[in-house]
């Protein structure tokens, strides 16, 4: 007697390569049931169950909606397995399979039938209970959908880089016009020369070999050196990763954050980035996407951040966290995608104790489809 898991597949391959890889010790074949429509998510999971579980993996093909199809579908399974021991997964598919499949197969008392949820709890669908499973990690999430991810862990980050926070912020409020300018030359071109503002009385130096920026800052005939140095200083000081690294430092402090990564990029199999994710947090069981903004002055960033639904799965939640407040379009664009917003000065009002509390409800809620 062989012990086959039968798992129903649909357009989210996480809760079926969950299972199996919570499960493998008390599976031998894996029979994957999917349709036209969900034939290229079943191909990967048969790829990385194959690969990294080292299962048997038998595919068989029904049709979506065609109740005939359906049951001529199920009795040619239960003639193949009808002695084996059968565990089934009911979390993806269609809704006809998920009925049907859960009516035949439940009359056989021996049989297992279960269903997970976006929190990782796997129920008994036959005799109730449920239990929890680990998540996937961040590669293996990503995997399922054919691409790679590229991280940075906050660690990596020194206390130098923090502590020149303050004065980048300081620069871009006393001098926002140069700062500019400076900034725009250097993404430019790259290079250790002196870059002047167009007022040609600011300048930055950028000195690669000790990670420095040594700059000069006028107005209204009034001077300021700034001398910024540390292993991250030209991410932070020319890509605003200043802002992602403050926001990130924050969420460090919420007690449910169990892993922190920055500068996040997806790519595919390639190597092509598809999409950048500025900071990813990881409570133990579900995985928060944010993206860190100054301002939203385009809704199209709001857009491409809404684009990550669409290869990171159901279970992902999303926030986006500015400097001030965000503006009305950008905000009624994040409410229809069902993105979380905030604000750093929003936060500095109501308070951190406030802003983890949100957090945390966001976390427990089950996102739409």
């Amino acid at each position: 007697m062989k012990r086959v898991h039968i798992s129903l597949i649909g357009g989210q391959g996480a809760p079926v390569y969950n299972f199996i890889k919570a499960d493998k010790e008390n599976i031998d074949v894996v029979v994957l049931v999917c349709s036209k429509q969900s034939e290229n998510v079943c191909k990967t999971i048969e790829k990385l169950v194959k690969k990294n579980l080292q299962l048997e993996v038998k595919t068989k093909e029904l049709a979506p909606n065609n109740i005939d199809e359906i049951y001529k579908g199920i009795r040619a399974l239960q003639k193949d397995y009808g002695t084996d021991e059968i565990t089934l997964n009911v979390s993806g598919g269609t809704k006809p399979w998920s009925i049907l499949f859960y009516s035949e197969f439940s009359k056989n008392a021996s049989h297992k039938i279960y269903f997970i949820d976006q929190n990782n709890n796997v129920w008994d669908l036959k005799n109730g209970g449920h239990a929890s499973i680990p998540a996937l990690t961040i590669d293996e999430m990503f995997a399922l959908a054919n691409l790679k991810i590229e991280k940075t862990g906050i660690d990596e980050f020194t206390e130098a880089d923090v502590q020149n926070i303050a004065p980048i912020k300081e620069i871009r409020s006393r001098y926002p016009k140069a700062y500019r300018d400076i900034v725009d030359a250097y993404k430019k071109a790259p290079t250790g020369k002196t870059t002047y503002a167009k007022d040609d009385t600011s300048f930055a130096v950028w000195d690669k070999a000790t990670r420095t920026f040594h700059c000069h800052f006028e107005k209204y005939n009034r001077q300021k050196e700034y001398k910024l140095s540390s292993p991250h200083i030209w991410q932070l000081f020319i890509n605003t990763g200043w802002f992602e690294l403050e926001v990130a430092k924050l969420v460090s402090q919420w007690r449910s954050a169990k892993v922190i990564w920055t500068n996040c990029e997806i790519k595919d199999e390639k190597g092509s980035t598809l999409n950048e994710i500025d900071i990813i947090v990881f409570n133990g069981t579900k995985y928060l996407f944010i993206e860190c903004k100054t301002q939203v002055h385009s809704i199209t960033d709001v857009d491409k951040f809404n684009n990550l639904k669409s290869y990171s799965g159901l279970s992902i939640k999303r926030v986006f966290i500015t400097e001030v407040k965000m503006t009305d379009k950008a905000a009624r664009k994040c409410k229809e995608n069902d993105i979380s917003y905030f604000s750093m000065e929003e936060i500095s009002k109501k308070g951190e104790k406030w802003f983890f509390g949100q957090l945390d409800n966001i976390m427990i809620a089950t996102n739409k489809k």
